[in-house]
Parts: C-alpha cells; sequence; structure tokens
C-alpha cells in the first residue's frame, strides 16, 4: 500500500509554519541552477548510486530542485519516500524497500524507477524547518550507511541548505536594490570609515556620479570641503561609540555635485550595527526647487500669481479681521459656468487670459470697499462688509452676474460664458468663517443647480436638502450591500422587421419599505457620489450575466445596451473591466453595447476617450444616448467612435405636433446616416410616432409602444414566445 500521509510535529500549525518557511525561499517551481546540480551529481559519484536529488516537500507533493537518474520533477507527497525523511532529525536509511511495510507497496518501488534502497538526509533550516531532503537511491538493495557515509550526506544536507539560504539572501538582496533604484530618493550607505558600500539609482542622479565611481570612495566625496573636518570629527567620535546628534532627525545641507556646483538636500542620517561592523546611511533628495519655490510663495502668500487678486491665504485673514471686531459682512461665491468646456475649447492659455479679463470686469463692478479675491480654478469669493441684508446682497449679486451679460474677447475668440452666486451673511448664517463660507457654497450649489446664471442667498433648509443627499448615498450603500439593485430590460425593436434586436439594461431600486423605485428617485445620489464606480460595474456584470443566461436558454443572440457612469472611464480601466466580463461570460464583443452622454463626448481628453476607442476597435459598440439636448457639437462625433446615436424622448415626445422637434430629429436621423452610425428613437409611445419616425430613415425605435422595461424574466417569455422577435404593437 502507499506511504501513508507523514507530518512530523504537533499539529497543522507547526506543518503550516514548514510551510511557510519553505515558500519564503522562493524556490519552488524555479528554474534549474548548476550549483545544485553540482551537488546530485557529486553525491551520486561518492556514493556510487545512479539516482540522486534534492526534494522540497510541499503539503500535497514532492518537488525535486534538483536530480541525476530520475525524471520528472514532481509526485505526490503522500508516494514520497522523502516525507518520511523529513519526520525526524536524523538520515533515514532504508536498505531494501520491497522489505519494508512501510514502502513495499509503493509504486515506485514495485514500478519504475523500481527503489531498492534508498538514504536521504533532511534540510533543516536555522529556525529548525525541515523542508526537505538531499537522497540517494539505488535500484538493488544495499547494506546499512556506515558512520562516515552518514556524516558524507549530513555534510551534503547542510551544504545544499546553505546553497538555499544564500540564494534566498540574494534574492532578498536583488530585490531590495531594484526597490530602492525605483524611489526618487537618493540613498547611500557607508561603513564605520565612511567608505560608501551603497548607492542607488537615485544617488547617482542626484550627485551627478555613476554608482561605480562612488561605490569605494569615501562620502566625503560629496561634502563641501568647508564641512569636511566637523564630519570626519563626527565620524571618529561615532567609531568610539558615542551617539550621533543628527542620527533620526531631518536636516537641510549643502552636497557637492560632479561638476563642483553646490545644491541644498533634506538629509536624514541613520546607524546600525551589522556582523560586519558599524554601519551608516543617509535618505537625501533634492531641494534646491523646494527652495526657490519657497521663496516665490513668500512673495505672493497673498496674492493669486495669476489674477493679482488676494488669495485665499489672505481672505481668511481678512475674514478673521472682521468677525474680530464684530463687522457684520456677506460673502459671495461665484462660479464660471462651464467653464472646462470653454477651456478645453479655446486653450488652455487662452483660458488663463480669459480669467484675468473677468478678474478685471469683477473689480470694476464691486464698490470700493469690496474684497475679490480668486477662491479656485474657476471660482471667486467677494467678501461685502457691512452689507448684511439680503436687499443688498441681491444688488450686488445683480451686479457680479451682469458682469457677464456681454460677451468676452479673448485672444480673437468672442467667448460667452455664465456664472452662478451664492451667498451667505454673517452671523446669520454662519457662527464662524468657515460654516459661512459653506453657507455660501452651498447657497452656489443650488443657483448652479437651478440652470446656472443665477444667485441664490443661502436658506437653512439647503442644509437640509444636503442631508437628504447624504442620507440616500448611505442608503445606496447599504442597498449595494443587500442586493436590492435589480436591472430590468426594454427591448429595442427594428423599424424594418419589427423584430427585437436588442435591449437597454435600466436600473432599479426594490427598496425594503418603498418597493420598486425608479431611476429618477435615485440616480443623483449614485452619479454625485462615490458608489457610482460600484453601481457601474455591477450594472455591466450583471447584464453580461443575463445576456449569457438568455443565450443558454435558447434564446437568439441580443446586443445588450449599458449606460456608462463619467467614474468608470475616469477609472483608467475600464477596457480592462469590459473585456474581463465578456470573457467571464463568453459573450463576443459585439454583442455589448456602452451608452455614453454628451458630457463624456465633450471631454477634450484622451486618456477620456481612449478606453471608448480600445473597445470599439475589438467590436464593442458605442452609443451616443440624449444626442439634441445639451451642447455636444458635431466634431464630438469625429471624436467618439460611435456606433450608434439615441434620439432623446423629449423629442419624439413632439414629433407630430411641435415642427422644431420633429426637423430636430429629422436632423439627428440624417446626420447618423451620413456617419453609418444606427439611429435609435427614444421614448416612442404611439404607432404614429412609430411610422413618422420609420419614414424619416430611423432604423430602431424604444419606448412603451414596442415594450416598457420589464424584469429579465418576463421579457425571456416574449422573446421565446416570438422567436426572438416581435412584430410592432404594444409591449
Amino acid at each position: 500500500m502507499p506511504a501513508p500521509d507523514v507530518r512530523r510535529g504537533c499539529g497543522d500549525s507547526q506543518e503550516e509554519s514548514r510551510l511557510r518557511e519553505l515558500d519564503s525561499f522562493r524556490i519552488l517551481d524555479s528554474e534549474p541552477e548548476a550549483e545544485f546540480d553540482d551537488i546530485v551529481g557529486f553525491v551520486a559519484g561518492i556514493f556510487d548510486v545512479p539516482i540522486a536529488f534534492v526534494s522540497l516537500i510541499e503539503s500535497e507533493r514532492q518537488w525535486l530542485k534538483a536530480a541525476v537518474g530520475i525524471d520528472g520533477l514532481s509526485i505526490s507527497r503522500r508516494l514520497s519516500l522523502c516525507s518520511h525523511t523529513i519526520s525526524s532529525d536524523d538520515i533515514l536509511v532504508v536498505p531494501d524497500a520491497r522489505l519494508d511495510a512501510r514502502f513495499a507497496e509503493n509504486p515506485y518501488v514495485i514500478g519504475d524507477p523500481n527503489i531498492r534502497f534508498y538514504a536521504g538526509a533532511p534540510l533543516i533550516t536555522a529556525t529548525g524547518s525541515r523542508i526537505g531532503s538531499i537522497c540517494i537511491v539505488d535500484t538493488k538493495p544495499r547494506l546499512p550507511l556506515s558512520d562516515r557515509e552518514r556524516d558524507l550526506l549530513r555534510q551534503a544536507s547542510h551544504t545544499t541548505m546553505r546553497l538555499i539560504e544564500k540564494r534566498r539572501d540574494a534574492f532578498v538582496s536583488g530585490t531590495m536594490t531594484a526597490f530602492a533604484d525605483t524611489t526618487d530618493l537618493a540613498l547611500l550607505s557607508t561603513d564605520q570609515h565612511g567608505i560608501v558600500v551603497f548607492a542607488n539609482k537615485a544617488a547617482e542622479l542626484l550627485f551627478g556620479h555613476r554608482r561605480a565611481e562612488i561605490v569605494g570612495r569615501n562620502v566625503e566625496l560629496i561634502i563641501p570641503e568647508r564641512f569636511r573636518l566637523d564630519h570626519a570629527h563626527a565620524m571618529a567620535m561615532i567609531r568610539e561609540g558615542a551617539p550621533s546628534r543628527m542620527s533620526g532627525k531631518t536636516i537641510e545641507l549643502p552636497a557637492v555635485h560632479r561638476d563642483g556646483h553646490e545644491i541644498a538636500i533634506e538629509f536624514s542620517f541613520f546607524q546600525w550595527k551589522s556582523p560586519s561592523g558599524l554601519g551608516m546611511g543617509s535618505v537625501m533628495r533634492d531641494i534646491t526647487e523646494r527652495r526657490q519655490r519657497d521663496m516665490r510663495l513668500l512673495r505672493l502668500a497673498h496674492h493669486d500669481p495669476l489674477t493679482g487678486l488676494v488669495n485665499r491665504r489672505h481672505l481668511n485673514e481678512y475674514l478673521d479681521g472682521l468677525m474680530a471686531s464684530e463687522t457684520r459682512f456677506s460673502v459671495l461665491m461665484l462660479d464660471l459656468d462651464r467653464f472646462k468646456e470653454v477651456n478645453d475649447h479655446i486653450g488652455h492659455a487662452a483660458g488663463d487670459t480669459l480669467l484675468q479679463t473677468i478678474a478685471l470686469r469683477l473689480t470694476a463692478a464691486l464698490d470700493q470697499a469690496a474684497i475679490l479675491s480668486r477662491w479656485g480654478g474657476d471660482e471667486f469669493l467677494v467678501v461685502l462688509p457691512d452689507v448684511a441684508d439680503a436687499v443688498e446682497f441681491g444688488r450686488q449679486a445683480s451686479k457680479l452676474l451682469d458682469v457677464f451679460a456681454k460677451p468676452f474677447d479673448v485672444s480673437g475668440n468672442n467667448v460667452i460664458i455664465g456664472a452662478s452666486v451664492g451667498g451667505a451673511i454673517w452671523p446669520n448664517h454662519g457662527s464662524d468663517r468657515d460654516e459661512v463660507i459653506a453657507s455660501a457654497d452651498l447657497a452656489l450649489y443650488r443657483a448652479k443647480n437651478d440652470g446656472g446664471r443665477h444667485f441664490r442667498l443661502f436658506d437653512f433648509p439647503m442644509r437640509d436638502r444636503v442631508a437628504a443627499r447624504h442620507m440616500l448615498r448611505d442608503d445606496l450603500r447599504r442597498a449595494i450591500r443587500h442586493d436590492e439593485l435589480r436591472l430590468f430590460y426594454q427591448p429595442q425593436v427594428s423599424f424594418a422587421t419589427g423584430a427585437i434586436v436588442g435591449v437597454e439594461a435600466l436600473m432599479r431600486w426594490q427598496h425594503p419599505e418603498r418597493g420598486l423605485l425608479l431611476p429618477k428617485s435615485f440616480m443623483h445620489g449614485l452619479e454625485e457620489g462615490s458608489l457610482a464606480l460600484h453601481a457601474g460595474w455591477w450594472t455591466l456584470e450583471e447584464a453580461c450575466r443575463q445576456a449569457a443566461a438568455w443565450r443558454q436558454d435558447g434564446i437568439p443572440p441580443l446586443k445588450m445596451s449599458v449606460n456608462l457612469f463619467g467614474a468608470q472611464i475616469r477609472s483608467g480601466n475600464l477596457a480592462k473591466v469590459v473585456t474581463e466580463a465578456l470573457a467571464r461570460h463568453d459573450l463576443t464583443p459585439d454583442s455589448l453595447e456602452l451608452e455614453v452622454t454628451e458630457t463624456i463626448a465633450l471631454q477634450n481628453d484622451d486618456a477620456m476617450l481612449s478606453p471608448l476607442r480600445e473597445l470599439r476597435n475589438i467590436g464593442v459598440g458605442i452609443a451616443f444616448d440624449d444626442f439634441g439636448t445639451g451642447f455636444a457639437s458635431l466634431s464630438s462625433l469625429r471624436r467618439v467612435p460611435l456606433t450608434s446615436l439615441k434620439v432623446d424622448q423629449s423629442f419624439v415626445r413632439n414629433i407630430l405636433t411641435d415642427k422644431h422637434d420633429a426637423a430636430i430629429v429629422r436632423a439627428i436621423v440624417s446626420i447618423g446616416l451620413d456617419f453609418d452610425v444606427t439611429v435609435i428613437a427614444e421614448g416612442l409611445e404611439t404607432k404614429l410616432q412609430a411610422d413618422m419616425l420609420r419614414a424619416m430613415g430611423c432604423q430602431v425605435g424604444q419606448g412603451h409602444w414596442f415594450g416598457k422595461a420589464v424584469d429579465p424574466d418576463v421579457l425571456a417569455k416574449r422573446l421565446s414566445r416570438a422567436g426572438g422577435a416581435q412584430r410592432n404593437g404594444r409591449g
């Protein structure tokens, strides 16, 4: 019978410790190495045996690092004689395995390689773990080993173990050197005499010396001459056992570059004891630029370098002074509407010019007592001392908005841009500076949500609305944890054939108390928060899973449309996640279409658009959702690798009664045809709407006329009845 699974020690914990130490050597499944081959060759020759090997014992297998006279690197631990070897501190000798009850029926004894004689010495680590053995095997019985032979095999075991440990040390040393070379911190290590024994890549770059030029030389090479005497004295004191006054501290010092000029460095010093004596090391970084920046920041400590307006720090000090003197004041926070899109269109240099022009106009519009600050990228803050009533606030806010009534002439561009204003009054809307500014920020948020180009004065219900948003996000986090989100699927029908050619995955929330919720009641909580990624990846995975399930049930393949959140595209790994989801569910790329909004299309950023292009190149569809409702330009259609245009339901709804909406839809269909992309009309409610869209050349329709969004089981029954296709009619 096969040998039992022998484990030395008092239980699983000791075995787990042994396996952890074995793993720490990083030797399992490694490539052959000459040193180990030499050992087994030497041992085979010394003992005059046909087979010798170095084995390592894992939990379920024996793996051979080196071997002569035997094929194969791995066998089951249950069949391994070496498993018995590691259960003892001493050498295991089996003169004739066929006469040993433990091994008589072992397949490797009664069959190839016909083991008769076996001797093995355990490989014992410094902590006493037995990780394997060095073994000799003969195909005929032999006498037990003599004392001298046992000593030789034991010595071979010690030599092998030292080689394994040396191999690990070299691996660790190489890893640490590679790690040290990845940091931008300069690392130098010296011995007790100041001779450099290690320098990393950053040290080469910092001091201009190649590693070979600095290692082996005295560290005084990089110390300015005027400090070398003090350095030599400090080193002598350390060698005599005195503690270093710099150990563990971070200080700033000058150092000498290879070309002779001095550089400012930040320097941290450490010392330690090692078997070779006292060791010392330093961590350094170049702070020349930081010192120059500090000087520049000191000059600009109170002013914005672009506009010349007072900056946030200066304004905070001013507000603290007003409150200290108990002077009432109003704070107006102004934010430019869609500045990023304008900035991307005209270029960042022209965008800076626009900000400077706006700063000049705002300054001219404000009363002399007002303080204007550039608060952020496209945010300005105005402080109005002695203004503490809503009427005067409204007058001043209107003056600010009037600044944007006329276009701005920027580098030959006629730029039209709007702004929104939110305000708060101290002490009515906050007891301290930060609370008043936060209240103004809430009012600004409300003004922008109202469509922009408005002003709002803070009122306390605004905080209630913010609290409600936070509660919604908390509730959504719980919903995700408890698997309360659902996907419903709405059919997309071909006008030409009446067949269902695709479905759009639409999110629902099965709320435990409020029932099934539509997206309009909760989607804003996902889009504005950090939950967008969680919800987005879940939707993609669930939609792919459902598509695969339908296919397995015999339903003909349909194009699955999935809406993307902006956070998914900004994540940087959209293409990877999508391709992995397709592979996981064995779906072809052309079975998936991703829907993006105009916000994505307006991004003039290759980093945002490149994952869409990458996915389009492998066959994934890209649809432009709600086209025509916002600010997407025709040029955006060239940048985004589209396969479909979706006509927003707001145009489809009035297509029969509003000639302007009908003209817009007709134009979108024409654009889609010219761009060779599929045009999908959303929100179809009646047969007349469907007939008109078909006549315009629209290819696909989606809406209640064809079928509302339903759960996957309901849609599956419809698809099964229709054989994957359905003629036009109510769903």
